[in-house]
């Protein structure tokens, strides 16, 4: 059964990411632009205000954290929230921003933007290298969410949510090249399919905006499991804690009113639930 874990009302919690380096699960608030940290060990929690709109973040090898914003690709420090720019793939198109990304197992980073109004496919799947390069991966993007790899580094997920779909590809570690485009799982509405992460056995944890859960399914796409969540707007997943066996829900309270909030406390916290199956310890970004 999920337990609050932390209580505190994100407007839209997102990018949950468990460093085994620091010991923390770390988690954003996009629309407050500020980062948070909790520590299972101790039961601290902790923010820091951002100076930049942040969709997505990775543990980052040199120290601290790399993200991608609205205007661009930017290391941070989570002790200041502290932001350094990288490169900005899209200068020329200042109605879009970054959302979901995670670094894969060879130390890049992927992340892709999308239009910041009406939705429309213009947005970008973006590969950053170590030398701080950048790559664009999938064109078309409408909005851009989870993003995983299978434990032996052979498949990508990745997440189109207006699509209502979870995309497969096959994925070159050496190259950071991806191929065969096909639908790993489609979600009916009204739910639709958020963040993701991967576990040791290669199954997908899915959160589904709209759907209060947390859907699992196998390498072939077949649902084996599900996780009720006490509250609809379920955002994003992750595993962490010491041994990895513990799933993190982040939620979002946006567009709730003063009652609505009264009868859904769970809105915008950070949940979490005990698991039998290890995650993947979270890649670091080489740059």
């Amino acid at each position: 059964m999920t337990e609050i874990v932390v209580a505190h009302r994100c407007v839209v919690g997102e990018g949950p990411l468990w460093s085994v380096r620091d010991g923390l699960l770390y988690w954003l608030d996009i629309p407050e632009q500020r980062l948070w940290w909790f520590d299972p060990e101790s039961g601290a929690t902790g923010g820091r205000p951002l100076p930049d709109v942040v969709g997505s973040i990775g543990v980052r090898a040199a120290g601290g954290l790399v993200a991608a914003t609205r205007n661009g690709f930017a290391t941070v420090r989570p002790d200041t929230g502290e932001l350094s720019y990288l490169c900005d793939p899209e200068p020329d198109l200042p109605q879009h921003y970054f959302n979901d990304g995670k670094v894969d197992p060879a130390g890049r980073f992927w992340a892709s933007t999308l239009n910041d109004g009406p939705p429309t496919a213009t947005g970008t799947l973006w590969r950053l290298d170590a030398d701080h390069g950048y790559q664009p991966m999938r064109r078309g993007v409408i909005c851009p969410n989870g993003l995983g790899w299978s434990p032996d580094a052979r498949v990508m997920y990745f997440t189109d949510s207006r699509r209502h779909t979870i995309f497969a590809f096959d994925f070159d570690a050496e190259s950071g090249r991806i191929g065969n485009e096909r639908v790993f799982a489609s979600v009916a509405p009204p739910a639709d399919p958020d963040g993701l992460c991967v576990d040791a056995q290669g199954c997908v944890y899915s959160a589904q905006w709209g759907g209060g859960q947390v859907v699992r399914y196998d390498p072939t796409g077949r649902i084996v499991g599900t996780v009720p969540v006490p509250t609809p707007l379920v955002t994003s997943v992750a595993l962490g804690g010491p041994d990895l066996r513990t799933l993190f829900i982040t939620t979002a309270s946006i567009g709730l009113d003063a009652a609505e909030l009264v009868a859904d406390p769970a809105a915008g916290a950070l949940l979490a639930v005990p698991v039998d199956t290890p995650g993947l310890p979270e890649p670091m970004f080489a740059g």
